[in-house]
């Protein structure tokens, strides 16, 4: 997470692990182009994801399913089952 661009609010700290979030699960062609962007703000962040995922034909095509967090999540799962 890059804290030098993070508010020191509450805000701000939601903010930045959102956008930490959404670049988790994006796959690589999104991940570079929103990178490329410099976006500070995560609802800047997920409209241009949104237009990325469109003009490719859907979410489908750039989220991992299979992301690290997806992954840890399905072993948290499984392990409380």
């Amino acid at each position: 997470m890059e804290l030098g661009h993070v508010k020191q609010t509450y805000e701000g700290v939601i903010d930045c692990l959102v956008r930490d979030q959404l670049l988790g699960i994006s796959q690589k062609e999104l991940y570079l182009f929103l990178k490329s962007k410099s976006i500070t703000d995560s609802s800047e962040m997920v409209v241009k994801a949104d237009l990325f995922a469109e003009s490719r034909g859907g979410s489908h095509n750039v989220v991992a399913r299979d992301s690290p967090g997806v992954q840890q999540d399905r072993r948290n799962r499984s392990d409380n089952e």
